[in-house]
């Protein structure tokens, strides 16, 4: 009588199987070869400030168990987003409403459990680094042009990305 048991190694993050024992990640970051074993649940913390803009990608390798990811608030409670599908990638992507530490939870979709390696990579826009559209939008063609008037300085202006804003002047001939 012989059989094959479905071994699964711990990764280097463990301990980190409850909200207090969350291990920090710094984004950009990608976390490669980590194993989610049976009920295990596996943590991770990201600290963010109001208004940045977090993005979490899961990524199940080799035919592994189906893993699921929720993120919560600072404090843990309720999650703020839930990724629970039957694939192999789970993503949530959140605009912190309030600062500090934001936990994301991976666990087993099957809660008899699972066994899996996977890939987590975190993205985080700060605020301060996201663009802004200024106060005179919509002004992206000629046909939508703003009005301004020779000698005056206008202030607090931004181009986003591949935005163009358009100007109309009148000069005496």
């Amino acid at each position: 009588l012989t059989y094959e048991v479905d071994r699964c190694e711990p990764d280097g993050m463990e301990p980190n199987d409850d909200r207090f024992d969350a291990r920090d990640v710094r984004p950009p970051a990608t976390l490669r070869n980590l194993t989610h074993c049976g009920t295990n649940e596996d943590w991770f913390a990201v600290d963010l400030d109001e208004g940045d803009d977090l993005t979490v990608r899961l990524d199940t390798r080799g035919g592994g168990d189906n893993l699921d990811l929720h993120l919560m608030g600072p404090g843990g409670g309720v999650p703020l987003v839930r990724a629970e599908s039957f694939g192999a990638r789970e993503e949530v992507a959140w605009r912190a409403q309030r600062r500090g530490d934001h936990l994301l939870r991976v666990f087993a979709h099957d809660r008899d459990g699972g066994n899996a390696e996977y890939e987590l990579s975190v993205e985080v826009l700060a605020a301060d680094d996201r663009c802004a559209d200024d106060r005179r939008e919509p002004d992206d063609s000629r046909f939508a042009a703003r009005d301004i008037r020779a000698g005056r300085t206008e202030r607090d202006l931004t181009v986003c990305g591949d935005d163009e804003d358009w100007f109309e002047i009148d000069l005496d001939a």
